[in-house]
């Protein structure tokens, strides 16, 4: 037995005076004795506890269940002075919805209580037309069929049951909520779906009202489609300061298995495997694998199916809690070209800049350095075959005087290898103050290629916030920035700068005057004169920078598109209170309507809600406050614009926890990985 879900501050169900106060679920695993065991058989029951009401405690209660939010479907009878009840006869691997009222001696009901939510515990149930629920007569299993998948690819769903190619009809509770996923097999693509109202190529939601039939659409298609998949970390730590840890995602329809290499600075190389399951997240902390201890290193994934993986860096005062944290999600591949628009190293900031080469020989790498003022910087550096090197911009020193020309100055750079060899590049910036080692602390992947048009979904001002949108011009001449910024209620502010040649320029969006000065914001960046360009952006917090404790940064998008996801994510119940947004831009000019779908670790069934979010404006997703099935789970996204002609959007993904005295001590910030 074990405490699954308690309510922290409930919503009250009252009835002239009597209130339900809390509700806590407690769930037992019971294998139900059949003439014939096996798992397929198996159920489980969930034993719920409430408080009784203060004013009116000698009250009935009725408790209610059903398999989706608000959609009861069966409810008991629990008699005066009884406050607690077993429903049994549950699925394991089905998520159950659950919620109490009070009944007065004259029959009068309350409204309901806190709901909460029961994966029940056990492996998922065989999923096959012969096996029915105890509660068949009162609540029926209905059929799910997924037609079309063969040799042209998979298809999954969640909650388990759906694997099919083997596995292509399932049995479950009426109502029940199921996300499917597909993947095509080398050679082919999927296409999209047909029946039960899904459309497009992205996942398919089926509410179980009535045997479904929904059939998968594969066709023949690059038969030069990659047979795997890799991504690139730069960044990654583990010590008694740092913490690291991978979060890998799979909003497939196969199951991924996954070559984890860990390349430390040193050359040595610790591997490891990983599985992860269809519309699903897995973890890995780095701290349990002894051969990166004390150590830095970056991180290569090669799996046979596309994962999105994100990358969470914490550190902390030995045994303590963490008072700062970065993320980042992974890249596709190395080049030989990397842009930075982010860096500082004046009042008390280190800069770090983390380059792994996956060559297997020595690779010369020349960064050139861009400031605000005064001509560029340049210095060439080995890169040592398959591992990480770290530069300490602070320390690095020029010129036969050996000056460190950088260490007190604003900074872009530009990295690139002299013979075309491909490698990855991040960043790492750190603010150490009032004797505290990395008070705040953000990192970002370097982008690629420079462009004209960037993208923002996170942004916000006021007096918790302060926001930059920081711009590297590479070119040799000057060029004017056009920043629209989208406002939550769809209005557009514009604002316009120049950026000169070979410079790097910050705009404080909390300074650009009206309504910006105090709201939530996306932004596009483009030059007038389509001159490509860099744009990052980074947030502090708490007030202004006599303040600031944390910060993160992200680079924009330079695309939009209609489906994407991120692999880490946490709604925490204890005293990190570790809460997880999910950032919007809607970029076009019609509404898009967003469907959201939280892909938890193997076993809990994907909770999915749409959201409709204005023609160009920002939205945010709580995902503690939209998805309370979310409390005290680690979690990735996939998060898709919907219909016939789906809006273009961009994502972003932002965490924060607090820490010793401190709201909000570290936070993240991740551009999702686009899918589509």
């Amino acid at each position: 037995m074990y405490e699954l879900n308690v309510i922290r501050e409930p919503r009250l169900a009252c009835l002239m005076g009597a209130c339900v106060r809390r509700a806590t679920i407690l769930v037992l695993f019971v294998a139900v004795a059949m003439a014939s065991p096996s798992p397929a058989n198996a159920q489980a029951s969930a034993l719920l506890f409430w408080d009784p009401p203060i004013q009116t405690p000698d009250v009935s209660y009725v408790v209610e269940w059903g398999p989706a939010p608000g959609a009861a479907v069966v409810s008991a009878t629990v008699p005066r002075g009884t406050t607690s009840f077993e429903a049994t006869g549950l699925r394991p691997g089905l998520r159950y919805y659950f919620t109490v009222r009070a009944v007065d001696a004259q029959g009068r009901r309350s409204g309901p209580s806190n709901e909460l939510s029961v994966v029940a515990p056990g492996p998922p149930r065989a999923a096959t037309p012969d096996v029915v629920s105890l509660l068949a007569a009162e609540w029926p299993d209905v059929m799910l069929t997924v037609e079309g998948a063969s040799e042209g690819g998979t298809v999954a769903s969640s909650p388990a049951g759906i694997d099919c190619g083997t596995t292509c009809a399932a049995a479950l509770p009426r109502g029940t909520p199921v996300t499917l996923a597909a993947s095509a097999a080398p050679g082919h693509r999927f296409v999209g779906w047909l029946g039960a109202d899904c459309s497009g190529d992205g996942s398919c939601t089926v509410r179980l009202d009535t045997a479904t039939t929904v059939r998968a659409i594969f066709e023949r298609g690059d038969d030069t489609a990659p047979s795997s998949y890799t991504r690139y970390l730069a960044e990654g730590a583990a010590s008694d300061f740092f913490d690291t840890r991978l979060v890998l995602a799979n909003p497939g329809g196969r199951m991924a298995h996954a070559s984890v290499q860990f390349l430390r600075e040193d050359g040595v190389v610790v591997p490891h495997v990983a599985e992860v399951a269809p519309l699903s997240s897995a973890r890995i902390d780095a701290g349990q694998f002894a051969g990166l201890a004390g150590r830095s290193f970056a991180t290569i994934v090669e799996s046979d199916t596309p994962l999105v993986i994100d990358r969470t860096m914490s550190w902390h005062a030995p045994g303590g809690v963490a008072y700062g944290s970065h993320a980042e999600t992974s890249v596709a591949g190395p080049a030989p070209r990397w842009y930075l628009a982010e860096g500082a190293t004046h009042a008390g900031f280190d800069l770090f800049y983390l380059l792994l080469n996956p060559q297997e020989r020595t690779v010369s790498a020349r960064i050139r350095y861009l400031r605000p003022v005064g001509e560029v910087l340049e210095k060439i550096y080995e890169l040592p075959p398959r591992s990480r090197t770290s530069v300490w911009v602070d320390q690095e020193v020029f010129g036969a005087t050996g000056a460190q020309a950088l260490n007190n100055t604003e900074v872009s750079a530009i990295v690139e290898t002299l013979d075309g060899a491909g490698i990855v590049v991040e960043r790492a910036m750190y603010d150490s103050r009032q004797g505290t080692t990395f008070a705040a602390g953000h990192e970002s992947a370097g982008v690629t290629a420079p462009a004209t048009r960037w993208y923002f979904a996170e942004g916000a001002t006021g007096p918790f916030f302060d926001l930059f949108l920081l711009i590297a011009n590479p070119a040799d001449h000057g060029t004017d920035v056009q920043v629209t910024y989208l406002l939550p209620d769809g209005t557009r502010e514009r604002r316009l700068h120049h950026v000169g040649p070979s410079q790097r320029y910050t705009i404080w969006v909390d300074q650009e005057g009206g309504p910006l000065a105090d709201t939530a914001v996306s932004a596009i960046v483009e030059s007038v004169d389509d001159t490509p360009i860099v744009v990052e952006r980074s947030m502090w917090w708490p007030g202004d920078s006599r303040t600031w404790t944390e910060a993160h940064n992200s680079p924009g998008a330079t695309e939009t598109g209609t489906r994407w996801a991120v692999a880490d994510g946490e709604v925490s119940t204890d005293l990190t209170a570790t809460a997880t947004y999910l950032l919007v831009a809607n970029t076009s000019e019609q509404e898009a309507r967003v469907r959201v779908t939280l892909l938890f670790r193997p076993g809990l069934p994907a909770v999915s809600r749409e959201f409709p979010v204005a023609a160009g404006s920002r939205f945010g997703v709580s995902v503690a406050d939209a998805f309370p099935e979310a409390a005290g789970e680690r979690c990735g996204a996939l998060i898709e614009s919907l219909g016939e002609t789906p809006a273009p959007i961009v994502v972003e993904r932002a965490m924060y926890a607090d820490g010793p005295g401190q709201r909000w001590a570290s936070g993240t910030n991740v551009l999702a990985t686009r899918l589509k």
